[in-house]
C-alpha cells in the first residue's frame, strides 16, 4: 500500500507513535510519506521560503519513506480561508512531486483535517489514530478544533485510540473504536540490560547512585514540583532527566542532585536507561494525562527496570501489578524509596522477568499487526 502519515510531530523530534508506525509499515514493504505537522510562519519568513522555492521541503529517507514539511502563513479569522487554500495546494504539490497516490491516510493531527476532501477525491481511505485528548491542550481548546475532530472521526473508515477514555470519546460519534495502547521497540530498550551502566556522557558518567530517571520531554503536564520535592527530601539520590526541558527548568536547576542532559538521539537512550536504578513517570493528573498511555512505561519495563508512576488510569489498568503507583506526593516518594531499597537489596529475577514479559507482549510489531490489518480491510472493502 501507499500510506500517508499525517503527524502531530516533526520526524526529527522525540520518536513517538507516528514515527514508529511509519517505520514498521516501511519494514513490511509499504510505501510511506510522513507529513510533519505544518510549520506556521510569519509573512516575512513565508515570502523568503516562496522566493527560495522552499514552501514544501521533501526529504527522502529511502525508496519507501519520504518526509514532507509544509510552511504555511499564520493567517487567522477572515484570512484563514487563504491559509487553507495554500495548504491544499502545497499538499497536492508534494504528492505530485513524489508521484504518490495514497491508498490510506492515518491522521495523528487535527491540522490536516482541511485535506479530507482532497483525500476523498483521491479515493484514499482515512484512519484516525488518536493518541491524546487533543482538545485538552490550550491551543486546541476551541470550537473550531472540536468541530474538526468530530469531522475527522465521522470521515474515518477506522478509528483507533491509545486509551479507554479516548475510545469512549470517539464512540460518541463513531460506531467503533479499536483500543490500541502504546508500545516500544523491545530489542532496542532491552539492550540496556547488557550495557552494565556504561555511558560516555561526562554529565552522567560520575553520577552518584541510586539514580532515579525520567526519559522524555518535560512539558507542563510533568509534575516538576514532585521531582523537586523528591530531590530535596533525598539529596542522597541523583535524578537524571533525559530529554528537552521546556517547563520548570529554573526550579529543577536549583537542585545539585538533578542532572538534565537535554534531548538525546533515540539510538543512545538505552545507554542512559542502563544508568537508572528506578524509573519515574511523574505526570500531573489532569485531562491530558488521564487520557494518556505513556510510551515510557513500556520502554522502562523493556529494560527490566522498576517503575514508579503517578495514578494514571492506563498505567493502573495495564500494569499495576508490575508498576508501583503513587496515589499522592507522599505515597509516590514512599514508593520510590521502596523501589530504591528493593533494587539495592534484592535482585529478584522473577520480578524482572515479569517486567520483560509484559514488554515483549507490548511491542510495536504487535501494534502494527493490528493497524496493517485495519488498513488492508479498509482498502479492500468498499463498505468501509
Amino acid at each position: 500500500m501507499n500510506i500517508l502519515i499525517l503527524s502531530s510531530l516533526h520526524w526529527a523530534f522525540l520518536r513517538q507513535r507516528p514515527q514508529h508506525v511509519a517505520l514498521k509499515l516501511v519494514e513490511r514493504g509499504h510505501s510511506v510519506v510522513y507529513f510533519d505537522t505544518p510549520e506556521y510562519v510569519s509573512s516575512g519568513v513565508l515570502l523568503d521560503k516562496m522566493r527560495k522555492n522552499q514552501l514544501v521541503e521533501i526529504l527522502k529517507i529511502n525508496a519507501n519513506l519520504s518526509i514532507v514539511r509544509l510552511y504555511l502563513p499564520e493567517f487567522r479569522g477572515i484570512f484563514a480561508a487563504i491559509k487553507n487554500l495554500i495548504f491544499k495546494r502545497a499538499f497536492k504539490f508534494a504528492l505530485k512531486q513524489l508521484a504518490f497516490h495514497p491508498n490510506a491516510s492515518i491522521f495523528y493531527s487535527l491540522h490536516f483535517v482541511p485535506l479530507i476532501g482532497i483525500l476523498r477525491s483521491l479515493n484514499s481511505k482515512i484512519a484516525y489514530d488518536c493518541v491524546d485528548d487533543i482538545l485538552s491542550f490550550p491551543e486546541f481548546a476551541t470550537s473550531k478544533y472540536r468541530a474538526a475532530e468530530i469531522e475527522l472521526i465521522k470521515s474515518s473508515s477506522a478509528c483507533i485510540a491509545t486509551s479507554r477514555i479516548l475510545c469512549d470519546k470517539i464512540t460518541r460519534y463513531s460506531s467503533t473504536c479499536v483500543y490500541l495502547p502504546n508500545a516500544m521497540d523491545f530489542e532496542h530498550f532491552n539492550s540496556s540490560m547488557k550495557m552494565l551502566a556504561f555511558n560516555t556522557d561526562p554529565k552522567v558518567s560520575a553520577l552518584k547512585h541510586p539514580v532515579l530517571g525520567f526519559i522524555g520531554a518535560v512539558f507542563d503536564w510533568i509534575d516538576v514540583d514532585l521531582i523537586c520535592k523528591l530531590a530535596q527530601i533525598h539529596p542522597d539520590y541523583s535524578v537524571l532527566l533525559v530529554g528537552p526541558v521546556d517547563y520548570g527548568k529554573e526550579k529543577l536547576e536549583a537542585f545539585a542532585n538533578i542532572v538534565m542532559v537535554g534531548k538525546k538521539p533515540y539510538e543512545s537512550l538505552p545507554s542512559y536507561l542502563s544508568l537508572i536504578d528506578v524509573c519515574l513517570i511523574p505526570f500531573k493528573l489532569n485531562k491530558i494525562t488521564l487520557a494518556s498511555n505513556p510510551i515510557k512505561m513500556y520502554e522502562y519495563l523493556a529494560g527490566g527496570k522498576p517503575v514508579v508512576s503517578t495514578a494514571l488510569p492506563e498505567v493502573i489498568r495495564n500494569a499495576s501489578d508490575i508498576v508501583a503507583i503513587g496515589n499522592d506526593d507522599s505515597d509516590f516518594i514512599a514508593k520510590v524509596e521502596t523501589a530504591v531499597k528493593e533494587n539495592i537489596e534484592l535482585k529478584n529475577n522473577s520480578i524482572i522477568e515479569r517486567r520483560l514479559s509484559f514488554a515483549r507482549n507490548n511491542s510495536w510489531e504487535s501494534r502494527v499487526d493490528v493497524i496493517e490489518k485495519l488498513l488492508n480491510e479498509m482498502t479492500s472493502n468498499q463498505n468501509y
